[in-house]
């Protein structure tokens, strides 16, 4: 919102300078995010007048100017502007000046073969609007060779308010001046009140839909008929106002509706009575119903639309924009004066599903003061009476006031137990009253205009505010001891602290993902659309941590990085009800990149593995306690190069492995990537108190190495349990050291070697003990599996 100390002192008497309003507004949380001297810079220019213009040889485009300085030189600028004339006053700037708005310095230079000395400016280019057509047109009483600064007099300067969306109340100039009046920098001067004496003057009839009102679509709306105006360009002092803004005049009527909407925050439409076909109408669309905007823009309508429409179709659409049908334009002479209050929320769905912005729909959409629609129309209509002339017609009314006012029954003693602030009640009376508060006692009455405000706690933020959030003593937060953690949230931290010595960088990525991911990663079948997403990007929350991680890997990617190990501790969504915590792990790129003595290698499905087993270890679960299988991950894990973790066939704790290259050339990705997910709301509770303490034994550990023949089918995850189960004890550890397929040229069998640690507790193992557990594992492997032992086992 763009406020001007000229305008703002129309509604609040005061001296503070702008200095003192921009330090005032940013403390009462306002923030000011620039302050712009519109007539900085702007000290080299001066007035020229054109006096003829010429077609340029080269460029149809173009015209070659005469302009006539103030000391009497005549220069040649070419200009490309549509609206260069002879006789046009106009700002020239010559060879050294400097534009504005991108800091180019002019210099003297052909164009098109044509000498130009000079340039002739635009608003948009002096930084005077956002908004401009061609070069800018100064009244015939501009006097040549003036300077740019002293035809615009005296100097005015622009805040840039950074409005939160709460706080609609302020998207207007009379409500930042109410602001500061609650601060103590002036006072609010008193609003003028217009009673307009109607005469007979005959205009269509306004009808409503029923349905209009019974659904709050807008459940008030005035207007009147205005004949005999004449149209035409604003008075200087409103052009003024309006540019400070940086909006570009256009005629008195639409300017008057413009200025109201940024003085009162009150949006207003004029209608061109002579092409209004009937009756008016306040109705919705139908679906397909077709509109040509104020741009010239044609839109297709729906029946969640309002409309204000004639016996022919719509003129205006409700709360957003106005219609090219019935715009005013200079030959205007009869008009409809409306000033209405339109639901907010429709006029938001209305302007995203069009994709059209206005003034009037930013206002509407975080909502006016529904007590404002008859101030608005009667003022607005004094100022076109004043400044247009014609005879006003008698009002018309659809619906009522609306009746908005809220009651909060407020327990001064609040401020002081919220904020250790000690306030008297006349203090804090005084600050709601200057805000528009009616304080009766503890009843306190919510002004119109502030749809912020619910609960007694709003009006403490209110109060303590105004009084100086730099009043509130600091102090220090009190100290948090770990033991209010709980269990699970100590081993998260467990976890992260594994993963990062592992090598990975913790990411934090969104919970919703996009139809096309939440399909390729589970997802389809679930209902987990979200009714009111964020972006089209975020319509689904997420079933696997996996694609939001992805994405992160991909924009790495892009970027030049490699490796890249990730890692993410967030939310999974199952189903509406079922919501389960993932620890993720996604690796890409090379191992021992550049190194000097160690061979350069890409991630594979074991790097991935011992992620996961490095978390189980960290959970306290001991290795027989889980199985480690080739079969069951999910569809989007490569089938050949993956593996699951479960606690038997119903308790899945996890996955690892390559990710299918069909998965990764949907997010662009064109080598491998492994990745681990582990459910850690599926571990066990019993096991998440922490690792059990280390008791080493003080006897000498003995390996034992055995090699199996098994079917091709059998994993050699099953012969490592197998193994772990005959002594949880004695057997400290199971490991696979070697693979050979085709064993005696039989593609059906393999040898699966196993490296076994026994560790004894109380003695040293003799020869017998020894021999007696080898026998078991071997007893256990051929009686589970089937297979048979290759040879001998060898002490190590």
């Amino acid at each position: 919102m763009k406020l001007s100390y000229n305008w703002l002192l129309d509604h609040l008497e005061t001296k503070a300078s702008p200095e003192e309003i921009s330090e005032t507004l940013t403390k009462i949380g306002l923030e000011i995010e620039d302050v712009l001297n519109p007539s900085a810079g702007l000290e080299p220019f001066e007035i020229a007048e054109i006096l003829e213009t010429i077609p340029h040889p080269q460029a149809d485009r173009l015209k070659v100017c005469k302009v006539r300085r103030g000391s009497g030189e005549v220069l040649q600028i070419v200009c490309g502007a549509p609206n260069a004339r002879a006789g046009l006053k106009v700002v020239l700037a010559l060879a050294g000046h400097t534009i504005p708005v991108n800091g180019l310095v002019l210099k003297n230079t052909a164009i098109r073969g044509i000498e130009s000395f000079g340039m002739l400016c635009s608003a948009s280019e002096l930084g005077l609007s956002t908004e401009s057509e061609g070069i800018l047109e100064l009244p015939s009483t501009a006097k040549v060779g003036d300077s740019l600064v002293a035809f615009l007099g005296n100097s005015d300067t622009i805040f840039e308010v950074n409005v939160t969306p709460n706080r609609s109340d302020c998207l207007n100039i009379r409500g930042l001046a109410r602001e500061l009046d609650a601060a103590g920098l002036g006072t609010l001067k008193p609003l003028a009140v217009h009673k307009i004496v109607a005469t007979d003057v005959k205009g269509p009839a306004l009808v409503a839909d029923p349905l209009i009102l019974e659904t709050g679509a807008c459940p008030h709306f005035v207007g009147r008929v205005i004949r005999g105006v004449k149209n035409g360009p604003s008075p200087e002092w409103l052009q003024k106002k309006l540019k400070s803004l940086g909006k570009t005049p256009i005629s008195l009527l639409v300017d008057i509706t413009n200025y109201f909407c940024f003085d009162l925050g009150r949006p207003l439409h004029a209608f061109d009575l002579d092409q209004v076909q009937g009756n008016m109408h306040l109705r919705f669309a139908q679906d397909g119903e077709a509109f040509k905007s104020l741009k010239g823009q044609d839109y297709l309508l729906d029946s969640e639309m309002t409309l204000v429409a004639d016996e022919q179709g719509p003129l205006a659409l409700a709360g957003v924009m106005g219609g090219m049908r019935s715009s005013c334009s200079l030959d205007t002479t009869n008009i409809f004066l409306e000033s209405a209050y339109f639901s907010s929320s429709r006029t938001a769905a209305t302007g995203r599903k069009l994709n059209l912005l206005s003034d009037s729909r930013y206002r509407f959409e975080r909502g006016i003061d529904p007590r404002s629609t008859l101030l608005g129309l009667e003022a607005a209509t004094q100022l076109i009476l004043d400044l247009c002339g014609g005879e006003a017609g008698p009002l018309q009314e659809i619906g009522k006031v609306s009746d908005t006012q809220k009651t909060i029954s407020f327990d001064a003693s609040l401020v002081k137990k919220l904020t250790d602030l000690s306030l008297s009640e006349e203090q804090m009376t005084t600050i709601l009253n200057r805000l528009g508060f009616d304080v009766k006692g503890k009843t306190i009455t919510v002004p119109s205009w502030r749809h912020d405000i619910h609960e007694s706690v709003d009006l403490v933020e209110e109060i303590v505010r105004h009084y100086g959030y730099d009043k509130i003593v600091e102090m220090p937060l009190p100290f948090v001891d770990v033991a209010v953690l709980t269990n699970t949230q100590k081993q998260h931290i467990k976890f992260r602290h594994v993963l990062a010595g592992r090598g990975l960088l913790e990411t934090i990525t969104w919970s919703m993902i996009d139809e096309k991911s939440y399909d390729l990663f589970g997802g389809k079948g679930h209902d987990l659309k979200i009714a009111n997403p964020l972006t089209i990007d975020m319509e689904y929350m997420r079933p696997s941590v996996i694609p939001t991680m992805l994405k992160a890997v991909g924009r790495n990617i892009d970027r030049g990085q490699n490796p890249i190990f990730l890692f993410e501790i967030g939310p999974v969504y199952k189903s509406l009800e079922i919501q389960d915590t993932h620890a993720a792990c996604l690796r890409w790129g090379s191992y021992n990149k550049n190194h000097w003595a160690q061979k350069e290698r890409w991630v594979n499905v074991f790097d991935a593995k011992a992620d996961m087993l490095a978390l189980l270890k960290e959970s306290g679960l001991k290795e027989g306690a889980y199985q480690v299988v080739s079969q069951g991950a999910p569809v989007y894990y490569h089938p050949g190069r993956s593996g699951v973790v479960q606690q038997g066939p119903k308790n899945i704790l996890g996955f690892f492995g390559e990710l299918h290259p069909r998965i990764l050339k949907q997010f662009d990705i064109k080598q491998p990537v492994v990745a681990m997910e582990l459910n850690l709301s599926a571990l066990p509770q019993g096991k998440q108190k922490g690792k059990e303490p280390l008791i080493l034994s003080p006897f000498q550990a003995i390996d034992r190495d055995f090699s199996f023949v098994v079917s091709e089918e059998v994993e050699a995850g099953t012969i490592v349990t197998t193994v772990q189960k005959i002594d949880k004890i004695l057997i400290t550890s199971v490991d696979v050291f070697d693979v050979y397929k085709g064993v005696g040229g039989n593609a059906a069998q393999k040898a699966v070697g196993i490296r076994v640690r026994l560790t004894p507790q109380e003695k040293t193992f003799t020869d017998e003990e020894i021999q007696s557990i080898s026998t078991r594992i071997i007893q256990a492997v051929e009686q589970t599996t089937g297979g048979t032992l290759r040879s001998e086992d060898v002490s190590r």
